[in-house]
């Protein structure tokens, strides 16, 4: 089920009661807040950017502003005008029938496969613009051991709520071109790692929202032990090489 929006208040309120594909980062431990800061904002409704850092705040920024640039770099790519492909931007989709895990897609193509070798079936495409350290010294994701494990657990959770099985993830800047890299669904992860811990975190939500003084006592059970860190992304990196490939680079 998709509510048709990607932003507004509206849009933000149903993002905290539920876990989003963005959130899914944070609890491996690799996303843009801590655990604690993500239980705070859902509980409170506060925004969780003002809790990121200012780099984190300026990539999201560059990244809105931009994303139409990159997609035309990905439609000169790919052979396709996003209109004729049915291009969607689905707004808050939730996986299957339950409120508990939700995202936002950038992109829905159908019948994609035209100009890249592959046959056609519809897919995620996730743009990801890049503006550091400067947006002339900016380069794109070089390959698979560099791509950052919460751009791979975001796409998982995308096809997971939309039940496709194959994604693109676009790497680009402003001056020195793009890397696509395509993403395979990872059933096994999400069912077996990450999908238990999205109840477990959407189980502590419902606690604290119930009763708001637990919350205190709560959020430091979110921090992190020495090494569990380190340790899931080990695990991670070991998921993310069988099922991501890079497709090459583009200027």
């Amino acid at each position: 089920m998709s509510t048709g929006e990607r932003a507004g208040d509206e849009w933000l309120r149903k993002r905290y009661d539920c876990v989003t594909a963005t959130d899914v980062a944070v609890l491996f431990g690799c996303g843009y807040l801590s655990r604690c800061a993500l239980l705070v904002s859902k509980i409170r409704k506060s925004d969780p950017l003002k809790n990121a850092g200012k780099r984190t705040r300026e990539f999201l920024s560059f990244g809105q502003i931009y994303e139409a640039v990159a997609m035309t770099t990905f439609e000169d790519w790919a052979r396709v005008v996003m209109p004729d492909h049915k291009s969607t931007t689905p707004g808050l989709c939730y996986h299957g029938d339950t409120p508990i895990f939700a995202g936002t897609p950038d992109y829905i193509v159908t019948n994609f496969g035209s100009g890249v070798g592959s046959l056609a079936e519809d897919i995620v495409v996730e743009f990801k613009c890049h503006c550091w350290p400067s947006y002339l010294e900016a380069r794109p994701i070089a390959d698979v051991e560099t791509l950052p494990a919460k751009y791979w657990i975001q796409v998982q959770g995308y096809m997971e709520i939309l039940d496709l099985e194959r994604a693109i993830l676009w790497s680009w800047t402003s001056t020195n071109g793009a890397t696509a890299f395509e993403i395979l669904r990872d059933r096994e992860w999400f069912d077996t790692e990450a999908f238990p811990r999205i109840c477990e975190f959407h189980e502590v939500m419902q606690r604290c929202a119930a009763d708001e003084t637990i919350l205190d006592k709560e959020a430091p059970r979110q921090r992190w032990v020495a090494n569990e860190k380190a340790e899931l992304l080990s695990q991670l990196r070991l998921r993310i090489t069988p099922t991501t490939t890079l497709i090459g680079h583009f200027l």
